[in-house]
């Protein structure tokens, strides 16, 4: 560490105990202002830098701002980034959270945690912080939790001392400016109104609504116009004041969390540490005390409300002691572990065997109103069937039945055993993650764990204490008292009397209270009868017991040393084997030194892509493949082994990953029962069921809904989704029976395999795979070719529709500007168009404009066709409104791009190769960059080098051309689609013929009428 320099003004040093192949240094300090700190010193940050500085003296950054449900396209339109730098990362937690709130204006510490963000004294610019991140390569956020609110960022590493500089003002001088606050009133209030129709929100509130009177749990934490605004104004509340005096008393040092992950060495991080964040004034209120408080919920009762999505869930919670001082033996995890276990002699065995439940989950959740320091609620979650919506009361009194069993027994040390086991090998061969989950993740643990244990603490597993599970089982996990939610889309205001109904007043949602009667209560706490069936789990034969490395057997040892070279392994997979139906690729991996491995395989069939019913039985066939896997994939998974089986299209795919000492194992496992699978009937049943009812719900979002409906149109071969529900709906079990033999028939499989493998084990698992399947094997030339449209340029085409919920009330509209054929010269225009426009697009329609709460843009690639959307969903605007807004934009934007000068054209460019140059975290990453290229068919693995090599020479010309023959509004080459999700309060309306729109109604026909472009595959 060094000694301490003259500007050292710690109270507090220690080196905690850190992963043996984690090369980072730490550091976890407490200021003499309270701050608790971690700092994290990654040494290749700075090894990467240092030869950025010496050749090219570039400058990266990011360009995220992409909402979680376009992970739906990763397949077709997202690129994994290249082997390159690395980001730092940054978070802050203050203690202090919605549990805060005063009663007057609830929702008051979320509505600040927005504010913060609104500029400081010293930069007091309102997009400054954002502005310099996006800017830098990062993105930033944050999120209030009920004890805490969270901050955080990650940057290029060169640019981290200026972001801590603006992101330390967030708890110094914020500004807090009065016209900042209605804008964001409406950001909160557009926040909330996102999320009226989810059902686990609507639960949660209605939780917090029949909490105890009074309870901290009774709180509207969300908050809206109506608690930030309306209520205060009528009961003469001034907001601001109280937003200011909130922020004064809770925000203080001594009530902060940090840490930070950069490539300087721990005293330039420590120097900067105190210069920045030592002058957070160190005392206000001190930490609020919760732990006298009485539980939040009255046991012994049930709650019914009705579901947006289809579906039942049974919920049924525990309310233990806060279990935070017994981190080093968690006797939760012992309970979870075991209930929630999916193997033979299991809960979820038995529901499955009955046909009553499809899936089931047990433990503490680690949001804030499941885990803090007054309580844990141990929530036992159920999805049932129709079958089991009919017997949920026998399904409360089968989970009591399993805990009397284990209670019949002591806590068995052998358990324990093997959930320490696999922590520890987890922990040992730690794999990074994401910069800024990782701080998120560190930085939210320093009050709860030791100083030593700020690091290793979510792995700990220290002590046995049989004791501690015993009293969890016999005072706390006990019926009288338990509270039961059940969520059904079946319930609904019609189905009780409005004399029982009662309405929770924020989200407006109906629900039923009753109490459990006393005589099945009694049954529950001894039963007189306990299921035969019910047994603990037998010992984990899939938990590894060899890791040895590979790559050291073979010589290809790369040295700890940050110097040493990896050119003795290959960069990039190579094909080890081809033959007719057969494709393999591999790697040795000697860059992450990991005793783990990938396996993955696509399988492609020759089956008529438009026939819906050949899309249901596939989507059947790999549910009915993997629920009989359960037991097996279960196991493995507990080990470290995760696996996936689906269906896209006609191909299939299988992902195995984890420790590669059972992997090969698995994989066999697997594909033995892939190619000998013979459907049950008592199981396609439910399987049927379960997927009817997920194909009913995938388009719930209207956001979602309409990036679903832009992929169906310009998608030359695609199944609309109401055509594959009524073909499941006709389905019968006698033609899933008959469609495994067809399934295979003619078939070629693609395969990589990388990681701790050499190259003759490689190939042997893949012809055992191969020698598995029967049936024609096809040419890799004779393989499905996806295809898509080639759309008239000057031409708009509209397609509306509206949501799919009936009370859904937001909007959606996705503008699509295709491109065409994606080229080296054209991809590296599109992503750097992205690259400029992602920022001051979130800054317009969002922060200015108050268009809504999800706003972005970004680049997409379909089956290696090249475009460029603008999205926005909204509470408020009507659909065509939001189209104007995003014109309106683009055109603006056009003028910002005429008066850019080169140094602020340069910064994109090199802020653009940062991005592409981003190192894999892990080996899985990294498996997943290159798969993505075997199964998208793009075999040029130097496909992002290349781009890099000619975003070096792209000019600032060629982008305003490009920019207006894409997006200009006068272009004759413009070709945009515009999908538009209408909300319930935003009719569709008629309005008069434009020549150059074209309105699609029926996709079919649209499609029918347009030629589509040549396959367009790289290498």
């Amino acid at each position: 560490m060094g000694e301490r320099g003259p500007w050292t003004s710690t109270a507090m040093r220690v080196s905690p105990t850190a992963p043996p192949c984690d090369r980072r240094k730490y550091l976890r300090l407490d200021m003499v202002n309270g701050m608790k700190v971690l700092l994290i010193s990654d040494p290749e940050m700075m090894n990467h830098e240092e030869e950025e500085d010496t050749d090219t003296s570039e400058e990266e950054t990011d360009n995220s701002e992409e909402e979680e449900e376009e992970e739906e396209e990763a397949s077709d339109d997202e690129d994994e980034p290249i082997e390159g730098e690395k980001k730092a990362a940054a978070a802050m937690v203050c203690w202090n959270g919605s549990f805060a709130d005063p009663e007057e204006a609830q929702g008051l510490s979320h509505f600040l945690e927005h504010m913060l963000f609104m500029g400081s004294e010293k930069f007091p610019d309102e997009n400054e912080y954002d502005a310099f991140i996006t800017s830098h390569g990062g993105f930033s956020n944050a999120f209030t939790e009920a004890e805490y609110t969270c901050y955080h960022f990650d940057v290029q590493p060169k640019h981290l001392y200026p972001a801590l500089d603006r992101f330390a003002q967030f708890f110094i001088q914020p500004l807090m400016k009065e016209d900042s606050t209605e804008r964001e009133v409406q950001a909160v209030d557009s926040e909330f109104s996102q999320v009226l129709q989810s059902d686990g929100c609507r639960l949660a509130q209605v939780r917090s609504h029949t909490a105890k009177q009074g309870h901290i749990y009774t709180k509207f934490m969300w908050g809206n116009r109506k608690s930030l605004v309306d209520d205060p104004v009528q009961n003469g509340v001034n907001v601001r004041s109280l937003l200011l005096d909130h922020y004064n008393r809770t925000y203080s040092a001594q009530r902060m969390c940090m840490c930070v992950l950069g490539g300087e060495d721990l005293q330039t991080m420590e120097k900067w540490a105190v210069e920045l964040f030592g002058k957070v004034k160190p005392v206000a209120e001190p930490l609020p005390d919760y732990s006298s408080c009485e539980f939040p919920y009255d046991g012994g009762m049930i709650y019914k409300l009705p579901g947006v999505k289809e579906g039942h869930g049974l919920h049924m919670l525990f309310q233990l002691p806060s279990l935070d001082k017994h981190y080093s033996s968690r006797p939760d995890e012992y309970l979870s572990h075991l209930i929630g276990h999916e193997g033979s002699g299991s809960i979820l065995a038995l529901l499955k065997e009955k046909g009553w439940a499809s899936d089931l989950s047990a433990g503490v959740a680690d949001e804030g109103c499941s885990k803090n320091s007054l309580v844990y609620i141990f929530s036992i979650d159920i999805m049932l069937t129709e079958q089991g919506l009919c017997h949920q009361m026998e399904v409360a009194g089968l989970v009591f039945q399993y805990l009397a069993m284990l209670r019949s027994h002591d806590p068995q040390e052998w358990v324990f055993r093997e959930i320490q086991a696999m922590s520890e090998l987890k922990f040992m061969y730690f794999e990074e993650e994401d910069p800024a989950d990782y701080t998120v993740r560190l930085a939210t643990g320093l009050l709860k764990y030791a100083p030593e244990h700020c690091v290793s603490g979510e792995y700990l597993h220290l002590e046995w204490r049989p004791d501690l599970v015993t009293q969890l089982l016999h005072k706390f996990m006990v019926p009288e008292t338990c509270r039961i939610d059940i969520v059904s889309h079946s319930y609904g205001e019609s189905a009780e009397s409005e004399s029982t109904m009662l309405v929770e007043p924020w989200f407006n949602v109906p629900f039923t209270c009753e109490a459990v009667d006393a005589k099945v209560l009694m049954e529950w706490k001894q039963p007189t009868y306990v299921d035969a069936s019910f047994a603990l789990p037998t010992k984990n034969q899939y938990i590894p017991r060899s890791f040895n490395l590979v790559c050291d057997d073979c010589g290809n040892v790369e040295s700890l040393n940050l110097d040493a070279s990896w050119d003795t392994t290959p960069s990039s997979p190579s094909v080890i084997h081809e033959s007719a139906g057969l494709r393999v690729w591999h790697k040795l991996d000697a860059r992450h030194r990991t005793p783990r491995s990938t396996f993955f395989l696509a399988i492609d069939t020759l089956l008529d892509k438009e026939d819906p019913r050949v899309a249901v039985n596939l989507m059947l066939f790999t549910r009915l493949v993997e629920d009989r896997l359960q037991e097996a994939m279960y196991m493995a998974d507990l080990a470290g082994l995760q696996s996936t089986f689906r269906c896209e299209g006609t191909r299939l795919e299988l992902r195995v990953e984890g420790f590669s000492d059972r992997l090969p194992v698995l994989v066999r496992t697997i594909v033995k029962e892939i190619v000998s699978h013979v459907p049950i009937e008592s199981r396609y049943v439910m399987v049927k069921e379960i997927l009817l009812r997920d194909l009913k719900n995938a388009l719930m979002k209207p956001r979602k809904h309409a990036t679903h409906l832009r992929r169906n149109i310009i998608v030359e071969k695609t199944t609309a989704l109401e055509e594959l529900i009524e073909s499941l709906e006709g389905e019968r079990f006698d033609d899933i029976n008959e469609f495994p033999p067809k399934l295979l028939q003619s078939n070629h499989i693609e395969m990589l395999v990388h990681g701790n493998i050499d190259k003759s084990d490689a190939l042997k698992v893949a012809l055992d795979v191969r020698d598995s399947f029967s049936g024609k094997r096809i040419l890799a030339s004779e393989r499905h070719a996806d295809r898509v449209l080639r759309l008239k340029e000057s031409c708009v085409v509209r397609h509306r529709v509206s949501v799919v919920n009936a009370d859904e009330k937001n909007s959606a509209v996705e503008n699509y500007y295709m491109v065409g054929p994606e080229t080296l010269e054209t991809r590296v225009l599109v992503d750097l168009i992205d690259q400029m426009t992602i920022e001051p697009a979130y800054n317009q329609l969002r922060t200015l404009e108050q268009l809504g709460y999800t706003v972005g843009s970004g680049t997409r690639v379909t089956h290696g066709v090249l475009g460029f959307v603008v999205f926005v969903q909204s509470y408020q605007y009507h659909p065509q409104h939001l189209d104007e807004r995003i014109e309106a934009f683009l055109a603006q934007f056009d003028s910002s791009l005429e008066t850019m000068d080169q140094e602020e054209f340069q910064r994109h460019v090199e802020a653009l190769i940062s991005l592409k140059s981003q190192k894999d975290k892990c080996l899985y990453d990294e498996a997943i960059r290159w798969w993505d290229h075997i199964w998208n068919r793009n075999y040029e693995l130097t496909w992002r080098e290349r781009q890099i090599e000619r975003l070096r020479t792209t000019t600032l010309p060629e982008v305003r051309t490009f920019y207006r023959q894409v997006l200009g509004h006068g272009s004759e080459a413009r070709k945009k689609v515009t999908i538009q999700v209408h909300g319930s309060d935003h009719a569709i309306k008629h309005d008069e013929v434009v020549k150059s729109l074209r309105d699609v109604d029926c996709i079919k026909t649209f499609k029918r009428a347009h030629p589509t472009w040549k396959p367009v595959y790289h290498g």
